[in-house]
């Protein structure tokens, strides 16, 4: 079966380009919306705090019954505040990797 993805995106403009190319790379699987999804894809940004707990909580909820990936740059700027139950964790600089 074919993993249904949705992308949220928080942060800067480089965040918002980033999510472009991440939808690009995986255009077969998106879905247009989180109730749709099996798997959210939370592009993040770390750089102001109010946003960082926003994204924190918002990860959270999401794990009640979704799978979740972490990309962006919370996950470089501070690595303990992700919920250890995500599914995975992809840096800014990795994106790529992500087929």
């Amino acid at each position: 079966m074919q993993p249904k993805i949705f992308i949220e995106t928080y942060g800067c403009t480089q965040n918002k380009g980033d999510s472009e190319i991440i939808k690009y790379l995986l255009k077969e699987f998106l879905v247009d919306s989180v109730d749709k999804a099996d798997i959210v894809i939370v592009n993040t940004c770390g750089v102001k705090g109010q946003t960082e707990k926003k994204i924190v909580e918002r990860i959270s909820l999401l794990l009640n019954n979704k799978k979740v990936i972490v990309s962006g740059c919370l996950p470089k700027i501070n690595l303990n505040v992700i919920d250890k139950n995500v599914s995975g964790i992809i840096g800014p600089h990795d994106i790529d990797r992500i087929q």
